[in-house]
């Protein structure tokens, strides 16, 4: 209200009473319309004015008083204004946002996807795009590739690495020597002293030491004996040894003989042929080498020595915790590998509930969410049979078919457990009274009970359930009386303070206290829920 129109009402309630009913003054000093005042649900008392004539107030008294405290600047009355941004506030649009003096889209990953903050889309390695005012990789940058499917660390593979040379996680391994990824394809960077890559052939790496009797010292080159002569090549050039099966004299000291074994790993066939291959923990036996174990994470899946354990199974969706096992894209968005384990983004209304373990080949989303009772709405979420002589699910949601005498009045929504017709309509709660969702309210309710579909409340002190509402959808008014403080129903429901020889009638407390007219005294004051009367002793 404004403060000239608040100002007019004051006067015009104050000048009109008590002749004018249904004025009055609230806390700020407004002229309100005041329920009947016997139903008063303030904490103060309560006068009725009615019963009796009162004494004599000047009316321009009151309206005197009133104008100079509405006018009085140092009363700091409320007033009414109309409320605009500053203006230095920008309003855009629905669908943009401000960033500084500008408006911008939302969905604009320069200045961030969303409403909250200017910020560019810190996606790596990409162009960003938005999606549901997210940041989201749009497109990786040439020679870069989203391998793990998170959008938070961007396009993080480089495709030219050893890691992932071409494709992600195809690792680059060369047995004997160093590997590189050149334009995208494994090749052989360098070779182990002693060792060349003879063949050309990356597949298994530098694969000719350069002390065997067919290469010796270089690739092509024999060291082949005539006759009973036996020719050795341990140091890279032709010589005589008579060495027993497994031994080589490597240093070419006569003083220690033949003091090589060559079934080690250091010297495997041969002098210093290293047995050495990529993510293997590698043996030699008979001077041949091969792997006793992979690397944790990695496995040999081409069933070749050459390469060692070539497969991370720990990220490749193919072979994801084992060889074979493949990520499936049943019903999915999109089949990640992460720490073995297959990730499925399924499709709105399917769900990977079985989640097979490696290496067992996965099936992708497999469970029809909104019509698989083993799984309604969630994974694992079964649709309770409880008090029901059949149930089904019905677009993610349990619809039982309940006993008599039973409701489903819960209805819980997925993740939450289903708990079937829960509600007994023989012995209700004051939740569902006389039906799923009617409710005897709590205002001022202490405790309660439904009996034969009606509510029976025990009442907060000082309050009174007097207008006895029948349950309601979402709850009635409860104990709705402050029975405290209201002159029709003083100490309880329905307990009205007599107007017998009184000024006025009053109630706090729960007690009728009603100022006497001259010449009667109230001595009895008799308790709830006792009736009053009044006034009664005359002197």
């Amino acid at each position: 209200m404004l403060p000239g129109l608040r100002v007019a009402w004051i006067t015009t309630c104050l000048v009109a009473a008590p002749a004018l009913a249904g004025c009055s003054l609230n806390s700020h000093g407004d002229a309100d319309e005041v329920v009947a005042l016997d139903g008063s649900p303030d904490d103060l008392s309560v006068v009725d004015v009615s019963a009796e004539p009162k004494p004599d107030v000047s009316k321009e008294a009151a309206v005197d008083a009133v104008v100079d405290k509405a006018t009085d600047p140092a009363l700091d009355l409320p007033t009414d204004t109309v409320h605009e941004p500053p203006d230095d506030v920008i309003t855009c649009f629905p669908g943009t946002k401000p960033c500084g003096a500008d408006c911008v889209k939302l969905d604009d990953p320069a200045t961030g996807c969303g409403s909250d903050g200017c910020d560019p889309c810190p996606i790596s390695n990409a162009t960003a795009a938005c999606k549901n005012e997210s940041c989201v990789i749009g497109s990786c940058n040439t020679d870069y590739a989203d391998c793990n499917g998170q959008d938070v660390d961007g396009c993080e593979e480089y495709l030219g690495s050893l890691q992932s040379c071409g494709a992600c996680y195809k690792a680059c391994g060369v047995a004997n020597g160093a590997a590189a990824c050149v334009n995208k394809a494994c090749t052989v960077s360098s070779c182990l002293a002693g060792f060349e890559d003879c063949n050309k052939n990356v597949a298994d790496g530098c694969e000719a030491s350069l002390k065997s009797a067919q290469n010796c010292g270089a690739c092509g080159v024999p060291c082949i004996g005539t006759g009973s002569e036996t020719k050795t090549c341990a140091t890279g050039q032709c010589k005589v040894s008579s060495c027993p099966a497994g031994w080589e004299d490597c240093n070419q000291q006569a003083s220690d003989g033949c003091e090589v074994n060559l079934n080690t790993v250091q010297n495997c066939g041969a002098c210093g042929a290293v047995c050495a291959l990529p993510h293997a923990q590698t043996t030699c036996t008979s001077g041949a080498c091969t792997f006793a174990s992979c690397d944790s994470g990695y496995a040999s899946c081409d069933g070749s020595t050459a390469n060692g354990c070539e497969v991370d199974v720990v990220h490749d969706p193919a072979n994801c915790g084992g060889c074979g096992a493949a990520c499936s894209a049943n019903h999915a968005t999109l089949a990640v590998c992460n720490g073995g384990s297959c990730t499925s983004n399924c499709q709105v209304g399917w769900g990977d509930c079985n989640g097979p373990s490696p290496p067992a080949t996965s099936d992708g989303c497999e469970s029809h969410l909104t019509v698989d009772l083993a799984n309604c709405g969630a994974c694992g979420r079964a649709c309770s049979t409880t008090n029901a002589s059949s149930t089904t699910c019905q677009a993610s949601t349990c619809v039982p078919v309940c006993n008599s005498g039973f409701e489903n009045c819960n209805k819980p929504a997925a993740p939450a457990a289903d708990d079937g017709c829960e509600s007994s309509t023989a012995n209700p709660s004051i939740y569902n009274c006389g039906g799923c969702g009617i409710s005897c309210g709590t205002n001022h309710v202490a405790s309660g009970l439904c009996q034969s579909g009606q509510c029976v409340l025990t009442c907060n002190a000082g309050w009174g359930d007097c207008d006895k509402t029948a349950p309601a959808p979402g709850g009635n008014n409860g104990c709705e009386m402050n029975v405290s403080n209201n002159v029709d129903n003083c100490g309880a429901c329905g307990r009205a303070c007599s107007s017998t020889k009184v000024l006025w009638r009053s109630c706090s407390n729960g007690k009728c206290n009603s100022p006497c007219d001259w010449g009667y005294g109230n001595f009895n004051q008799p308790a709830a829920p006792a009736a009053d009367d009044g006034c009664e002793y005359k002197f």
